[in-house]
């Protein structure tokens, strides 16, 4: 292998953990049919008129009455008389225009059930009875708005004092919502790879990089990823490989190899998830032969291997989906990657050694290694029951080593 490879940290194996190590989990970072009414045939009345004459009224399908004689003498009704009518249409009762018939003076049994009493429509239609039901109408329309703004204010105040209030169907405007371009970026890269799992970004601006996740070389669909051995030929047999090695030496974008380029991807240790007590990362380093700018992948965090570095560096966050968490560097220390002791930190729990078995003990003597490592002293403590956040890259020109970076998370903001 060319030597100017070697010294870019290709020709040993990268700082993960190969699957022999660890037990091979999956691992995810991350739910009457209608018909027409028919005139109804009820016969609402039977009664004699003042001829004599028994006549029926049905009811049609618009609403409106049909009147029909029902005597032998039917023939000889005028045909108006079989109009569909409404009842203040009806031929039985007076027009307006028509002088009242002497019929009206009869005996009160023989009037024609469909007639009105002397009076009755004018009393239905004077202005005094209009009146009146126009103000009805003004009252009632004032109660339903009154009613609706009480309504209004309820429901303002039951979404203020109950987020989660109010019916299921309401549309509510979140009270805490992420920063829109935090979460316009989140989704666009997310719609370019779904392993895409959040930002890592240092306050200083120091490193600003997509970190993705591969739980397994396998997707959730079954199908084999894409994805290269360091020569740069794509992997046929999975055996012996974990879901660190898909993004090692692939772009995240493209899923095509990216030995030569930008080298590979940073992405999460293949074990984590986002509930993890101690969170992975992992990143390329690229010689300052080869990137004098030292802007590529994580060959910016070598400004920590000398405490002038840090204190202008030392805060970062990560930015997931809805959620910021925030971290301060509080170690920084080399280990020998072929060590299996020291490559014990690799732990996504510390009460668990690597092959997932009961360890309570370990974080005192992970406290003490550390410690004893450390290239500075930041001056801050840490505990047993803190999260952590651990950034693992090349050295240059010595790719037996890692440098190590340990963080601490100090705040966690979620958004709805």
């Amino acid at each position: 292998m060319a030597e100017s490879e070697k010294d870019r940290c290709r020709e040993y194996p990268f700082i993960t953990l190969p699957a022999s190590v660890c037990s091979r989990k999956e691992r995810s970072m991350s739910g009457s049919e209608y018909k027409p009414k028919h005139a109804k045939e009820t016969v609402l009345d039977n009664a004699e008129t003042k001829t004599g004459k028994k006549r029926r009224i049905t009811e049609t399908r618009s609403g409106r009455y049909h009147i029909e004689n029902s005597s032998a003498e039917e023939d000889s009704v005028p045909e108006d008389n079989h109009e569909e009518t409404s009842l203040d249409t009806d031929p039985s009762c007076p027009k307006e225009s028509e002088e009242p018939q002497e019929e009206k003076a009869e005996p009160e049994h023989s009037e024609p059930i469909d007639q009105e009493k002397p009076g009755e429509q004018e009393k239905t239609d004077s202005p005094e009875r209009r009146i009146k039901l126009r103000k009805i109408l003004a009252a009632t329309a004032a109660l339903v708005l009154v009613f609706s703004l009480a309504a209004s204010v309820l429901s303002g105040k039951q979404k203020k004092d109950d987020p989660d209030g109010g019916p299921a169907n309401q549309v509510q405007v979140s009270s805490n919502p992420m920063p829109s371009d935090l979460k316009r970026r989140w989704t666009e890269n997310k719609e370019i790879n779904s392993d895409y799992v959040g930002q890592i970004v240092f306050d200083s601006g120091l490193v600003d990089l997509a970190i993705v996740h591969a739980g397994d070389v396998y997707q959730n669909d079954g199908t084999l990823y894409e994805f290269y051995t360091l020569e740069g030929e794509r992997v046929i047999d999975p055996e012996g490989y974990s879901g660190n090695d898909v993004y090692i030496w692939s772009d995240w974008r493209t899923h095509q190899f990216d030995g030569y380029g930008k080298d590979g991807a940073v992405f999460f240790d293949y074990r984590n998830t986002l509930n993890d007590q101690n969170l992975i990362i992992y990143g390329h380093h690229i010689a300052r032969d080869f990137d004098p700018e030292g802007n590529s992948e994580f060959t910016p965090l070598d400004v920590f291997l000398k405490k002038e570095g840090y204190e202008e560096n030392k805060t970062l966050r990560l930015i997931l989906n809805n959620e910021i968490r925030e971290y301060e560097v509080v170690r920084i220390f080399t280990i020998d990657a072929t060590n299996y002791d020291e490559i014990q930190i690799l732990r996504t729990e510390f009460d668990k050694d690597l092959s997932g078995e009961d360890d309570p003990e370990f974080f005192g003597r992970y406290l003490e290694f550390i410690n004893s490592r450390q290239k500075y002293d930041t001056g801050i403590e840490i505990g047993a029951d803190e999260r952590f956040l651990t950034l693992i890259t090349c050295i240059q020109h010595q790719p037996q080593y890692r440098q190590i970076i340990v963080c601490k998370e100090v705040e966690r903001t979620a958004f709805d």
